[in-house]
């Protein structure tokens, strides 16, 4: 580390935290009295994604700014910053409508800027693979095989029309809000882009809008769909339905990656699972995401069949 700093920094580190933990793959140094964030990503190709990502983003100010990158070391600016994921559990409603849809906002800025620039016409292709679609839909299928209930009484073969790729556009992908910042005067920041790539315009509301640590807010959902239709090709309507689909099978995602990471274990606690960015393995997390899933399947008839399934797990964690 010191080595690559001398290089990039012209100094050797002062001190190094770790704000989300030992185990996390982000640092944050000190040089010479700056702070800076030091991620290490899984390839040197990963890192020069990221790299790329953030010299288009940064022209945005809802990414880091890029300081150097080598191998797979990726140094950035220093954000000074809440995660969203707490912004949001502790704010009252009015300011949560505010912060989402300051993120959603951010999140579709950058993809707009994205999507033209040339350093990543390259990026990895996302859900471009044959079957993709298909293994997508069969995710409520597998949630109930996973809590060992009956299979949901719907017709995946309806949606699948609605799953196959009709636009690419440039994806943060891993949109979670954990993977955001906001800044004290609410603005936000998108980090972390190892994972971006080329995809459908709507999959990153999904995943910001479908996770468990996001409050259901029908109106900013709306809201950030229509932004969104002024850049696609796609109209409002078709963006709408897309999302609330992928929306619901993100759900089922999720709720299977909660009861995975309790097992057979006590629900986790909040404000620990907040610190340490965690995914949100509490009753009122699987209870809010069974509730708006739910409503999304009573507005899409394609859906109808699977509300009884978020329904049954709504009730299903009453007994865990």
């Amino acid at each position: 580390m010191n080595d690559f700093c001398r290089r990039h920094l012209g100094a050797e580190v002062d001190t190094f935290t770790f704000p989300g933990g030992r185990d996390r793959k982000t640092i944050v140094i000190e040089v010479a009295g700056t702070r800076y964030a030091l991620a290490k990503r899984s390839s040197a190709g990963r890192a020069y994604l990221e790299a790329n990502v953030l010299r288009v983003g940064q022209q945005t100010s809802h990414a880091p700014d890029l300081i150097a990158q080598e191998d797979v070391f990726v140094l950035q600016s220093f954000v000074d910053g809440t995660r969203l994921t707490e912004e949001l559990e502790f704010a009252d409603r009015s300011n949560r409508a505010i912060l989402l849809n300051n993120a959603g906002r951010a999140l579709l800025s950058l993809q707009s800027h994205a999507s033209w620039a040339t350093e990543l016409k390259d990026a990895p292709k996302i859900g471009h693979r044959e079957g993709w679609a298909e293994d997508f839909a069969r995710t409520p299928f597998r949630l109930a095989e996973q809590l060992e209930m009956g299979a949901p009484k719907w017709d995946l073969q309806s949606i699948l029309p609605h799953l196959v790729l009709k636009e690419t556009a440039f994806v943060k992908w891993d949109s979670r809000p954990g993977n955001a910042l906001v800044r004290p005067d609410r603005s936000v920041v998108w980090i972390d882009w190892e994972h971006a790539g080329l995809a459908s315009p709507e999959d990153d509301l999904v995943w910001l809008l479908a996770d468990e640590w996001t409050p259901d807010l029908e109106s900013v959902e709306q809201d950030l769909i229509l932004e969104l239709a002024k850049t696609s090709a796609l109209s409002a309507d078709e963006l709408e339905i897309r999302f609330k689909i992928k929306a619901v099978l993100h759900s089922a995602i999720r709720l299977g990656l909660v009861f995975r990471r309790k097992g057979d274990g006590p629900w986790w606690n909040v404000r620990d699972a907040l610190e340490h960015d965690r995914v949100g393995v509490s009753q009122g997390h699987v209870q809010r995401v069974c509730k708006r899933a739910y409503r999304l399947c009573k507005s899409v008839p394609v859906l109808d069949g699977l509300a009884a399934q978020f329904y049954e797990v709504h009730d299903y964690v009453e007994s865990r």
